[in-house]
């Protein structure tokens, strides 16, 4: 048997859709179960899946990630996230933590969150549902004219995720 030449790479290509499918469901089941906490009302626990979602990509706590500037969530992104479903999916169960959070909070986990969903739009091979996209719209329009909304597109610009 001769073993072509080309199948490492090919074999590396396989096991890296691999991954990034298995993150997804993962996160997805996490989502799943956050939003089945958030609708019987318990919210602690659902801010607990929250948190070990975050942990699942970042390899952090939740309370550093929500302490790191845009920039640095950027550089989270480049580090630990190298999809767009990947990130969409993150961006997605931020997006239910806006709420759960304190309201001096609520401003920096929407702006972490839109960055997320900006990203993950730049992506040629991630598709959105509606419900997404009006999430993302939602936001946009929350910051509108906002200096951190400026921020966020130079970020996306400079910093090639």
């Amino acid at each position: 048997m001769v073993a072509c030449p080309d199948s490492k790479p090919l074999l590396i290509m396989i096991q890296n859709q691999d991954y990034i499918m298995r993150q997804v469901k993962v996160l997805t089941d996490f989502l799943i179960q956050i939003l089945t906490k958030k609708n019987e009302g318990a919210y602690e626990e659902a801010e607990q899946l929250i948190d070990r979602s975050i942990a699942e990509v970042f390899e952090d706590t939740n309370q550093a990630f929500s302490k790191l500037s845009l920039k640095q969530t950027a550089e989270a992104l480049k580090d630990e996230a190298q999809d767009g479903k990947v990130i969409l999916a993150m961006a997605n169960i931020l997006f239910e933590k806006i709420e759960l959070v304190p309201e001096e909070q609520k401003q920096k986990a929407s702006l972490q969150t839109l960055l997320l969903y900006k990203k993950a739009l730049s992506y040629s091979n991630t598709a959105f549902a509606i419900e997404d996209i009006h999430k993302m719209n939602g936001l946009e329009k929350k910051f509108k004219g906002a200096p951190e909304l400026a921020e966020i597109t130079e970020i996306l610009k400079t910093n090639e995720l």
